[in-house]
C-alpha cells in the first residue's frame, strides 16, 4: 500500500483550515460576552488600579446613587472618605486577594473579597521584606443596572491571616514569596 503523498499545496491547505479554525475560535473567544460572574470578579479586580493610581472618578461609577456602607454613609460620604485617604496617603497598593459568590441572582450579588493595603515605603520595599499589609473582608452587595453590576452596599473589617479564605493565603505566597 502506498502513502498518499504529501505535496506542498496539500500542506499550505492543512495550515490554511487550521489558521481559519484557529482565527475563528479566537474570534469567538474574544467577543464572547462576559456573564454576570465575570463582569462581577473584572469589577473587583478594577478596583485594585482605581485606587492605586487614585481614580475617584472611576472608582464612584462603580457604585449606585442608592449606595449605603455599615456607617450609613452614601455615595457623596464615600467620595469623601476616598478623598481624605488618597490626601493623607501615597503609595497605596492594593491586592484583591480572593472573591466568594454568597448569592448570585439575575438582578443582585452578594460577594465577599479579602484584600490587602498598603500604603507609604516603596512597593519593591514592601515585597523585599514580605509585607503584605493590612487585611481585610469586604462583604458587598451589587446591583444590575442594564450589563452594569453597581455596588450598593458595602462593609467591611481587618481580618487576622488565619481568617483568610484559602485562596487568599495562596496568592499572599505567590505576592510574597518569603511569607
Amino acid at each position: 500500500m502506498m502513502k498518499p503523498e504529501i505535496t506542498h499545496e496539500k500542506t499550505r491547505l492543512i495550515f490554511a483550515l487550521l489558521g481559519s479554525l484557529l482565527l475563528t475560535f479566537m474570534f469567538f473567544y474574544c467577543n464572547r460576552t462576559l456573564d454576570d460572574r465575570e463582569r462581577i470578579l473584572k469589577l473587583v479586580e478594577s478596583v485594585e488600579d482605581y485606587a492605586e493610581n487614585k481614580y475617584i472618578a472611576s472608582i464612584m461609577d462603580l457604585i449606585s446613587e442608592d449606595f449605603s456602607d455599615m456607617e450609613n454613609r452614601t455615595k457623596t460620604g464615600i467620595e469623601k472618605l476616598l478623598e481624605s485617604y488618597f490626601e493623607r496617603y501615597s503609595g497605596i497598593v492594593v491586592n484583591v486577594l480572593a472573591t466568594e459568590f454568597i448569592t448570585l441572582k439575575p438582578a443582585e450579588a452578594e460577594i465577599e473579597t479579602d484584600v490587602s493595603l498598603s500604603s507609604g515605603a516603596a512597593k519593591i520595599f514592601r515585597k523585599l521584606v514580605s509585607y503584605s499589609g493590612q487585611t481585610f473582608r469586604f462583604t458587598i452587595k451589587l446591583k444590575k443596572t442594564g450589563k452594569d453590576w453597581k455596588v450598593s452596599q458595602a462593609r467591611w473589617k481587618p481580618v487576622f491571616l488565619e481568617e483568610l479564605f484559602p485562596e487568599s493565603l495562596e496568592k499572599l505566597k505567590k505576592l510574597f514569596p518569603r511569607f
